[in-house]
């Protein structure tokens, strides 16, 4: 189960092997009055689907990853959709590649998602994309290195938390990245795990054990770091 739908009337589900394919399907389904809707169809039998974006106010668009897969069963690569939950169209389409960091705004006009490909020498790049849905074209492209595997857009969507990196000795760092490319970064063990205000990107820090131990808020603007717990 992923949601309602915005007005409230259907619950949005994901069906592997549903009846119709020998596949997946999501499908929204009317409790009142048990009918059942496709919302998407794929033939592939490994899809991933993302945690819906801000799932309490209902869902317009979800987030979805098709495995495209070798005979061995291996993954090749991840080919990303964004579908409208009330039509079944396809928003956004691209192929990741690798690293699958991406949001979408609460109004569902705007939206963060990165691509990358490795050179022969292993070595992965990606690019930031800052998308507007309305217009259905890239606003701005950033370059970094390593794979992205989270991107959170700020409420403003000038800006994206990301965690980037993996090269060959596992490092990973976070950072915040504008559209104009500038790049505010963090100490490695902390994790943007959301917003607080415009420019304010909240940082966690975790132990093994016991899980959050501290919290802060960094203004990505100036850097200026604010501690909230303990």
């Amino acid at each position: 189960v992923y949601g309602w739908t915005e007005d409230g009337s259907e619950v949005v589900v994901g069906s592997p092997g549903w009846k119709r394919i020998d596949g997946t399907a999501i499908l929204a389904l009317n409790p009142d009055t048990g009918d059942v809707r496709p919302v998407f169809e794929s033939s592939r039998n490994r899809v991933y689907i993302l945690d819906p974006p801000r799932p309490y106010s209902g869902l317009r668009l979800l987030t979805l990853g098709l495995i495209e897969e070798d005979e061995d069963g291996s993954t090749m690569a991840i080919d990303m959709l964004v579908v409208d939950v009330r039509t079944g169209e396809v928003a956004a389409s691209y192929r990741a590649g690798c690293g699958i960091g991406i949001d979408i705004s609460d109004d569902a006009e705007r939206m963060v998602f990165s691509d990358c490909r490795s050179n022969e020498e292993g070595d992965d790049r990606s690019r930031l994309h800052f998308h507007d849905l309305i217009q259905g074209a890239d606003v701005a492209t950033v370059e970094l290195e390593g794979r992205v595997w989270y991107a959170n857009l700020s409420p403003n969507g000038e800006w994206a938390s990301v965690i980037y990196g993996a090269d060959q000795d596992g490092a990973m760092a976070p950072a915040a990245v504008h559209v104009s490319g500038r790049i505010r970064t963090f100490e490695d063990d902390w994790s943007p795990v959301g917003w607080s205000g415009r420019t304010g990107v909240v940082l966690a820090r975790h132990d093994k054990r016991w899980g959050v131990r501290e919290l802060a808020v960094a203004d990505v603007e100036t850097g200026e770091m604010r501690p909230v717990y303990p």
